[in-house]
């Protein structure tokens, strides 16, 4: 895959470069593999250039996102939908989540938006008294690769 947007994740593969036994590297997916979440998430359609780049670079682990303790992309999207509708949510729009924090909160992107560099959103539990809205855009995915290469530049966590 011709990697145009997220080059700067091809450039720093790992969280400690210069760390040979444990360095935290990234290991992206397979051209197939992503096909087969288009077809289980997307109806078959092509995720957005920037989400086929980060998960070809670092879909099975990526040193700036958290996919928590999921085995794979696949089990990662169903189970934190599973945990969504037990709580009563749901989006009416296609989305694919690409960062798991806390069980209930994650980041995700709109499928149906900006298919070079969509808007990534922040999903928490709904309740008001909690200060959270059920989602919120925060940055372009390429922009929020981008700070948190910064930031584990800085020796800082980046999310």
């Amino acid at each position: 895959m011709n990697i145009e947007i997220l080059t700067e994740l091809r450039e720093y593969p790992s969280r400690y470069p210069n760390d040979i036994e444990n360095r935290h590297e990234n290991q992206g997916l397979t051209i197939a593999e992503i096909e087969t979440l288009e077809q289980a998430w997307n109806t078959g359609d092509r995720f957005p250039q920037a989400l086929r780049e980060l998960l070809f670079l670092a879909g099975t682990y990526c040193h700036i996102l958290d996919y928590n303790i999921h085995e794979n992309q696949q089990e990662m999207q169903e189970e934190i939908r599973e945990a969504m509708q037990l709580r009563g949510d749901s989006f009416s729009r296609p989305f694919y989540i690409i960062d798991n924090y806390g069980g209930d909160q994650f980041l995700f992107v709109y499928l149906d938006e900006d298919q070079i560099n969509p808007m990534v959103y922040e999903y928490g539990p709904g309740a008001p008294d909690r200060g959270r809205p059920l989602d919120r855009p925060l940055y372009s995915l390429s922009q929020l690769v981008h700070l948190g290469i910064t930031a584990v530049k800085e020796g800082i966590n980046p999310m």
